[in-house]
């Protein structure tokens, strides 16, 4: 998800997070001088809601451990390589393994990894996230894309769904040729859910990654500045950290072998990388280069990384080899390993850099500065998914589904989203210049003013309307979980309620999840009791448990919660909770399937947590299940009345409606979609037809819970 770069005003915490990744969204921006520091607001500790007794404060919020990492080694040195520490016994110094050739490999034709010669080519699988990992190499390719697919000859015997994975390698390989690395990404994605994480699919989606990662980086202002600003021994002080957090929190048990090898292969794709040469390599002996990799191997095919002391003597030695060889910086080096191993954990654990820190941050708030909308890129240009109601976009005349075609002047047709969004970002109050095109108009010119604004999640909130007439039946749309959602959603009701709400419907289509503890809460409005979702994290038994409070206020309506593809997580959590304990219907297709919980941290370069935050970890730290206990990964929720998708692409039909100064929801201008929504029209009919007249005639929605008396 992409947020350009905020000024959000809110504190630095620790937040349990929940988010699935298919929406690349571009919410406000603001650029920082490029001589200002890496000191953003510093941090306190974020608070959530687990139900158990011995860590139960204030009936609801526990605090999460912020204990500090273990200790990290100092230097004063600056440029020169400071000294290895001792080696550990099973890692083998550098002297020891320069003069010994490389273990002879075969290479596999169509992922081109080595394999072992003992296994036959056709039954060679790349490891899930936590397997063994074949022997290392480096392939020098010269090139963006390294591990090319080659085409394979059709074995006589291909089972439907080997033959479906086929076709989306050959697909996938096709964006990967042309450099689309984004929707490569995407692409492997959807097919690691709906395959359960094959082996090949899931190589294809860690190389995909490394690719989009790093021209993330390379065009983040706050990476470059950790680039000049960071001596040697800081970055690998940010590096032991970060080892630190994913040794104590990590879901999984580490396997340090495997997280070098991932390193390994990130730092081959960069050093193959144009951004990357640019930067780093404008005058290095590109010979040398090339024989860089195969020195490297050479050195490190006898090494027994197992834990994080020996993982991190191995980067040592490797960043001295390349200082040495090509004259490069040794930062670099330990940022590329630190950025390629973190990453590639699971497809939610990431490496933040400083802007992608505060964004994350800024998006689990609401609170932004820049235009108001969400972005999207495509084969041609970026296009603007969704404009925030009252925002400066919406003020300036842009709609959605416009395409950008130039900013301040500069062309961006066929840009990627990242560089493209960045050039969006400047201080509250200045102006941009926007040519846009509004469907097969000509492009039209719009100046727009960065403001700060914050933005709701809970949109469209209004009583449908029956031919005319009062249905009683209440709407409010979820974009997302932020901190203060559940207040907006309390306000949103007490507004339907005071107008005759008798039923309620709640749209999570495209809500790609957010915050835990601001979706808890939220399901806790519906429920009287019960359980809303189990989490569990690493060997830990039983599972937390989250349940609804007795003491809460409920809103005891109908309801109906209409979901589709693009609900995950958080909203996955919220209509399994309402399905699982019977408390209303859901209605669409299936969810997105995500199962995992994130925990966003601060990272301060070892030093003590009241020291600002220079970049960020996003750690997989949880998995979730359902109430009754079912993992929703490649699965999702399944509704109890599908309804398939026949409004794809449509703009949401119904009048956008936001909190005003006086307690009342002002109704601004609507659009309408050009087909009806049949999602919606179900789950409307649906509520008419099992609620009783006489409910429908009962005044009171909201009532408290009241405990038996024994």
């Amino acid at each position: 998800m992409k947020l350009n770069d905020c000024s959000c005003g809110v504190p630095h915490i620790v937040t349990r997070w929940i988010s699935g990744t298919c929406l690349l969204l571009a919410l406000g921006c603001l650029a920082k001088p490029a001589s200002a520091q890496i000191q953003p607001p510093s941090r306190q500790t974020e608070q959530v809601r687990v139900n158990t007794p011995q860590i139960l404060l204030n009936q609801r919020q526990i605090r999460i451990n912020t204990s500090t990492p273990g200790t990290v080694p100092t230097s004063s040195s600056t440029v020169p390589m400071a000294e290895p520490p001792a080696i550990h016994p099973l890692l083998r110094s550098v002297s020891e393994t320069a003069d010994i050739p490389p273990l002879p490999l075969r290479r596999n034709g169509e992922t081109g990894f080595p394999v072992d010669p003992a296994v036959p080519a056709g039954s060679y699988l790349l490891p899930g996230a936590n397997g063994n990992f074949p022997p290392k190499t480096f392939e020098d390719t010269g090139s963006v894309a390294p591990n090319p697919i080659s085409p394979q000859p059709t074995p006589q015997f291909v089972s439907p769904e080997a033959a479906q994975i086929d076709a989306m390698i050959q697909q996938g390989a096709i964006l990967e040729k042309e450099g689309r690395w984004n929707e490569a990404l995407g692409f492997y994605e959807n097919g690691l859910r709906a395959f359960h994480k094959p082996p090949i699919l899931m190589q294809r989606f860690r190389i995909a990654r490394f690719h989009h990662d790093l021209a993330k980086r390379y065009n983040d202002s706050t990476f470059e500045m950790m680039l000049r600003q960071l001596t040697y021994p800081e970055a690998f002080a940010l590096f032991d950290e970060v080892m630190a957090e994913i040794q104590q929190r990590y879901v999984d048990p580490p396997h340090w072998s495997e997280l070098f090898e991932n390193g390994m292969r990130d730092f081959e794709i960069a050093l193959a990388d144009p951004a990357f040469r640019r930067r780093h390599l404008q005058h290095a002996d590109i010979t040398r280069v090339h024989s860089l990799s195969q020195k490297i191997v050479q050195t490190s095919q006898n090494w027994e990384i197992r834990d994080p002391r020996t993982l991190h003597t191995g980067i040592v030695a490797i960043a001295e080899i390349c200082q040495k060889e090509i004259g490069l910086n040794p930062t670099a080096v330990v940022l590329e390993f630190l950025a390629g191993m973190t990453n590639s954990l699971d497809p939610y654990t990431e490496f933040l850099t400083l802007n992608q820190y505060n964004d994350t941050n800024c998006m689990m708030s609401g609170n932004f500065v820049g235009l108001g909308v969400e972005l999207k890129a495509d084969n041609f240009s970026l296009y603007i998914n969704r404009v925030i109601p009252g925002s400066p976009a919406n003020k300036g005349g842009l709609q959605n589904l416009d395409r950008i075609l130039e900013i301040d002047g500069t062309s961006i047709r066929s840009w990627q989203l990242e560089p493209a969004s960045n050039l969006l970002q400047g201080e509250v109050g200045s102006f941009v210049r926007l040519l846009v095109q509004t469907g097969k108009n000509a492009p039209h010119e719009l100046v727009v003013q960065r403001e700060h604004l914050k933005v709701p999640s809970v949109e469209n909130v209004h009583l449908l309307d029956d031919q005319g007439q009062n249905s009683g039946i209440g709407y409010l749309k979820l974009t997302g979980f932020q901190r203060d959602t559940v207040q907006e959603v309390r306000e949103a009701l007490v507004f339907l309620h005071s107008r005759g709400m008798k039923s309620l419907v709640i749209d999570l289509r495209g809500n790609a999840g957010g915050v835990l503890n601001a979706c808890v809460e939220t399901a806790d409005l519906f429920l009287h009791e019960g359980i809303i979702v189990r989490t569990k994290r690493r060997g830990t038994v039983p599972e937390d448990i989250h349940t609804a409070m007795r003491t809460t206020y409920t809103w005891d309506i109908p309801l109906a919660v209409l979901i589709d593809k693009d609900s995950a997580s958080a909203s996955e959590i919220f209509a399994g909770a309402i399905l699982e304990n019977n408390r209303g219907l859901i209605v669409g297709q299936p969810s997105f399937g995500k199962d995992t919980v994130q925990m966003v941290l601060p990272l301060t370069g070892g030093k003590p947590y009241n020291n600002p935050a220079i970049a960020g970890l996003k750690l997989t730290t949880e998995t979730y299940y359902s109430p009754k206990g079912a993992s929703f990964y490649g699965i999702g929720v399944q509704p109890n009345i599908p309804v398939p998708n026949t409004v794809p692409n449509a703009v949401t039909p119904y009048l956008v409606s936001r909190p005003s100064g006086d307690d009342s929801f002002d109704r601004s201008s609507s659009q309408l979609a050009s087909q009806e929504d049949m999602v919606l029209k179900t789950a409307v009919n649906e509520l008419r037809r099992r609620t009783q007249p006489a409910s429908l005639s009962q005044t009171p929605a909201l009532t408290r819970y009241q405990p038996s008396v024994n």
